[in-house]
């Protein structure tokens, strides 16, 4: 895929379109930025830098609650501050081998597999507007923390479980078709939540498809979304990995569950390392 500099240009655009919809958005009461990884995770960063230009961004991120320690987060990382910034992992881009699926008995389509990965993971995420406490027995955040600890991912389950309690959610995302984003906003509907949605859109909307674009416009008109449209996403899976953002399914774990929790879903996000040139070592 070729980029032009036109793309770049566009895309920093829309990061400084996201910073301004949270400055505003935090002076409305919204306290929870939640970024889905992996698309969502470069305009994150991207509105990092923006918040450090625009009026009203030095203090907003002051006021970043960011725990999880990343080379991107690095001057956001704190474990305090009243607006927390929820990572977690709305993926669902699975592949199911014939010889698991006959191993459990599975025939489910791969669609509605997906579906309800993203449904899964909606709900996880509604369970940090829970107290610690009565998060601790949500099933779906149960669910979660056994997979991180049995990958041995503790600090993300010290994280997770000691995360404060969110009021008012912004969802942060970026959409090509919509259907990943559709499926999302249909989850957080069926639970009867509506957070501020801020999607950032490719090819100003050219591949979005009717079928599931609907739902965002409907919230744009309500007043509950802002729909920012660039030429290209700079960003997406490939720049996400770049940045050092992996992320896992289980499928097994999935096939498993099914019939046992409804959505069911099991996907882990991984901050993984960056090897970089520390500044001690240029200074032989």
């Amino acid at each position: 895929m070729l980029i032009r500099l036109d793309d770049f240009a566009g895309f920093s655009s829309g990061c400084f379109e996201v910073a301004k919809a949270l400055i505003y958005l935090v002076g409305q009461g919204y306290d929870c930025l939640l970024i889905p990884c992996r698309g969502a995770f470069p305009v994150l960063t991207g509105a990092i830098e923006a918040l450090k230009t625009v009026e009203g961004g030095t203090k907003l991120l002051e006021r970043f609650y960011a725990p999880c320690s990343h080379p991107a987060l690095e001057e956001v990382h704190r474990k305090r501050g009243d607006f927390k910034l929820l990572i977690l992992l709305l993926t669902a881009h699975v592949k199911l081998s014939e010889e698991y699926r006959r191993r459990y008995g599975f025939q489910v389509h791969i669609d509605e597999v997906e579906k309800n990965i993203r449904r899964w993971a909606v709900r996880l995420a509604l369970s940090f507007l829970k107290d610690a406490d009565e998060r601790s027995g949500d099933p779906y955040f149960r669910l979660y923390m056994r997979i991180l600890s049995m990958i041995g991912e503790d600090r993300l389950v010290k994280l997770y479980e000691n995360f404060p309690k969110c009021n008012r959610m912004i969802y942060l995302d970026t959409v090509i078709s919509g259907r990943a984003s559709h499926t999302i906003l249909m989850g957080f509907r069926e639970a009867d939540y509506t957070p501020y949605s801020i999607l950032m859109i490719a090819r100003y909307g050219a591949k979005l498809n009717p079928k599931y674009s609907w739902l965002s416009r409907q919230l744009e008109h309500q007043g509950l979304a802002r729909l920012i449209h660039v030429s290209r996403l700079v960003a997406e899976d490939t720049s996400s990995a770049l940045l050092g953002v992996s992320a896992t399914l289980y499928p097994t774990a999935i096939m498993a569950g099914w019939n046992r929790l409804k959505p069911c879903g099991a996907v882990a996000w991984h901050p993984t390392m960056i090897l970089t040139v520390s500044r001690s070592a240029l200074t032989l």
